[in-house]
Order: structure tokens, then sequence, then C-alpha cells
């Protein structure tokens, strides 16, 4: 039996003012350590609390207590709701993406319970993987809802057993990553085929492995040609990445400064940014006019770390170029030419005759 608390009811607290109810107990059918905590009402009595706080030990400890008798249960949409302000203040950067995926989350699931949602997860994923959805697109909404649920849990909405079944729900069995690099054919075919002012933005992106938005958004001060550093503070990861530049690129960064006016790196004619969409389309036309198969522009990134990957550096080397948070991430890159396989089998000699090592 744990200590009374200075209420004089156990698990209740008082602090700075606020009732607070948490109670550990081990389940008497399971045996398992449970765990329940509720922050109870501003401004709620002595006596309401501690009979709040009676109520939940008996329901709790014999096992009869659940939120939907407990009082009204939350719902999926009021779940969203909350989450999505609360990624506007801490996840600026992906608040879109997380907004689309909460859109497919209500158009997929309805408004159930919160204590109902494990439950309808693997028929989830089961019909939108019949659509035709790719397993790694599924997964994102998945992982999106085991981040809400965490939350909820912090917000004294669901209960840990609800938040763990969520968690516990499998996700989709990815493909190994697609990884599309250029021939030096293709390479010096696509860049004759650009727009002259678009052409400097691909060749720093084979040249560096930045992706197409850090580019577009790279400003005059975040590169030091002096010390041979980009500086990028704004990365996918949320993480500062510094971005070494050889001889190469340092021409075509210098070149492109000296063209452009305004604080951006690169600029239009009209000395504007570029929309992604207005590069992506100058992109795609020369993909379809030389008729290459299969090429996006972030493909680039992949043909940069492809190059470094058989000029010999290993994959540790490749995370740090990319910006990946993971090992796992440029993991893909682990593939080498065949030309690599039979030299690196070349070398590997027979055993020798045994009457000429008799003879020795």
């Amino acid at each position: 039996m744990p200590r009374l608390s200075r209420t004089g009811v156990r698990g209740l607290t008082l602090n700075n003012g606020r009732y607070i109810f948490e109670l550990r107990w081990r389940n008497s059918t399971t045996g398992k350590l449970e765990r329940f905590r509720e922050v109870l009402p501003e401004g709620i009595t002595p006596v309401a609390a501690k009979k709040r706080a009676l109520q939940l030990n008996a329901s709790l400890v014999s096992g009869t207590w659940s939120r939907a008798k407990d009082g009204p249960a939350r719902h999926l949409d009021e779940l969203l709701q909350k989450y999505l302000t609360w990624a506007e203040v801490n996840r600026p950067r992906t608040w879109k993406t997380k907004k689309s995926l909460a859109s497919v989350l209500r158009e997929h699931l309805g408004n159930p319970p919160l204590e109902e949602i494990a439950a309808l997860l693997e028929n989830y994923k089961a019909r939108r993987s019949r659509k035709g959805t790719a397993p790694g697109t599924i997964n994102r909404s998945l992982i999106m809802l085991r981040h809400m649920m965490r939350l909820a849990l912090d917000w004294d909405w669901t209960t840990q057993e609800q938040a763990t079944k969520v968690r516990r729900v499998a996700l989709m069995k990815e493909p190994p990553g697609r990884v599309r690099y250029l021939s030096d054919d293709e390479r010096s075919k696509l860049l004759g085929a650009l727009p002259e002012r678009v052409r400097p933005i691909v060749l720093a992106a084979l040249l560096s492995g930045m992706r197409r938005g850090e580019l577009l958004g790279l400003k005059k001060s975040a590169v030091d040609l002096e010390q041979r550093t980009i500086t990028l503070t704004q990365t996918k990861s949320n993480r500062v990445r510094r971005v070494p530049i050889n001889d190469a690129l340092a021409a075509v960064l210098e070149v492109a400064m000296s063209d452009s006016t305004k604080e951006h790196v690169f600029v239009s004619n009209r000395q504007q940014p570029y929309s992604p969409w207005s590069v992506s389309r100058a992109f795609n036309r020369a993909v379809k006019k030389l008729a290459l198969k299969d090429l996006r522009f972030h493909d680039t990134r992949h043909d940069f770390a492809t190059r470094v990957r058989r000029a010999g550096h290993d994959i540790d080397t490749i995370r740090e170029l990319l910006g990946h948070s993971t090992i796992a991430m440029a993991a893909r890159y682990a593939h080498v030419s065949k030309r690599q396989l039979h030299d690196a089998v070349a070398v590997l000699s027979g055993p020798r005759d045994n009457a000429e090592a008799r003879t020795k």
C-alpha cells in the first residue's frame, strides 16, 4: 500500500493549488502494474476532489472502471483539432503535411471514440492498400496517429492501455528505397536540355545533394565561399547542416550570386526567387524531351550519393552529407556496380596445389 498523500486519500495530491489524482496498482487479473492519472478541474472543492478520488480508487482497483462509463469519451475529430493546433506552434514546418494526413484519417476512420481507434486500424490498412495506396504513405498516417495518442495521454484524454494498443499496431512492410541515378551521358544531356536560368540549380543539386527546397530558399548569407561551406538552418530534420563546397560548386554559386541582385542565390530573369513548381516543370520538360525514364528532381540527391559511394566513401559520410537523421536512411546507397563486385573478388586466389605445397 502506498503512503496516503497529505490530502488523506490514496493517490490524491495538491500541487500549486491544483488537485491531481495518480494511482499505481497491480491488476489482480493480469498481474500487470497499472497506472492512471487525472488532473482534476481547476477550482474544484476539497470535498469534491476527495469524493472523485475515492470513486476512482474503488473502480480502478476493482477493475470496473472504463473511460466510457466514467464520463464523455474523447473522439478522434476532437483530438485531430487539438493536435493540429499543437503542431502549428511546435512543428510549423510539417504542419501542412499533418493537416493533409488528418483529412485522410477523418475520411477513412470517421469520428470514433479514442478507445476504439486501435480496433479499426487493421481494416484501415487493408482498405487503403486495396485502393493501391503505397505502404509508406499508409505508414505516415499511422506514425502520426501514434504521436497523437502519446500526446492525448499527456493531456489525460486517454489511458496508457489505449495508447499502447495503437502503438502496437504494426506498420506495413515497405519495399526497399527507390534509387535512380544518372549515367554520365544522361547527366550531360539533361544539363544541356535545361533552360539557362534553371541549369545552375540542377547542377548545384548534382554537386551538393541538397534538396530542391533548400536550393530555392538558399540565401547569400548562408554561402561562405572562402571557407567553402553552405550553412543550412532550415532543414527537413530540423537540425543545422553544413554542406561542403567543391571547386565545381563554388564556380556555379559565384556566377549565380553575381547575377542575383536579391538576397537569394538563385533567382529568375525578373530577380524573383523560383517557386518549386516552376523549377520542377522545367526539369520535367527536359526529361520528357530526352525520353529519360523514371527521373525526378529529387533523384539528383540519389545521383550525388551514388557517386560519392562509388568514390569509395562510407555510408556514414553519405548520411552526413545528405543530412539524414539515421544511417538506415542512407543504407540504400550501399549498392555497388557490377564492376566493383568483380574487382572485389579478383584479388582472391585459390588454394595451392597439394603436391606443390609438399615439395616446398
